[in-house]
This record gives C-alpha cells, structure tokens and sequence, in this order.
C-alpha cells in the first residue's frame, strides 16, 4: 500500500493521543534536548518553545519552535513511525482527519481568464 506524502498538522490533543504514556518524555525532549545552530547559541543543547507539530507520510513527527535561549528557528524530529503502538494510533489520527476532511468538488471548468483591459498600474492625470 502506498503512502500518502500528505503533511498533517497536530495538535497536543493528538500527540497525547499518539504518545500516550510517553507524552511526557517526548515534551521533557522538547524543553531540554533540542540543538540550535544560530550563530548566537552555536550547537549548544537548548530547549524549544513548540509552535507547530506536524506528521509525515512515514508517520514521523515534525516539531518547529523557537530556542528558549536565543529565540531562533530551531526542531526536532521524532520517527515515532518506527514504534509499531506509535505508528497505529498516528494512523487513526490520519484516518479521521481524512474522513473528517471537506469534500472540494473538482472543477470541470479552466479558471477564469484575466480581463485584459484591467491594469495594475496606477492612473495618472
């Protein structure tokens, strides 16, 4: 079965949900043991403040914040797709997220034409 390369944003409830029992090493992980390459902190091990988390097609989680020392981008990768418990229960969170998704008919149509008479630039007079 192929997998779908989608990227599926979560939120904590579905990490909770994913991680279960483990929730809370993976975010002492987060605040702790998080490496920042700025130029400001070098390679020094920092914690992140999260701002996003996302989930890949191997069903590998993503998270993205900020360095609690310096406030550059900084993350994390956890291949929680190679824990068989961790790998189910992201599937069932992908499985409602796609039954969940709306439906966007596909247009038959070609999109609608520029009017070429419009112009972008400004009037002068």
């Amino acid at each position: 079965m192929k997998s779908e390369r989608v990227i599926i944003e979560l939120s904590d409830k579905d990490l909770h949900f994913i991680f279960a029992e483990e929730y809370a090493y993976i975010m002492e992980l987060l605040d702790s043991n998080v490496f920042c390459g700025s130029p400001t902190c070098g390679t020094q091990k920092n914690g992140m403040i999260m701002s996003s988390a996302s989930l890949n097609h191997l069903n590998d989680i993503s998270f993205e914040g900020a360095c609690k020392n310096c406030g550059g981008n900084t993350g994390r990768y956890v291949e929680a797709g190679e824990n068989a418990d961790f790998f189910e229960r992201a599937e069932l969170i992908r499985t409602r997220l796609k039954l969940n998704a709306p439906k966007i008919p596909k247009s038959k149509t070609a999109a609608p034409k520029p009017d070429s008479r419009k112009s972008d630039k400004p009037k002068i007079g």
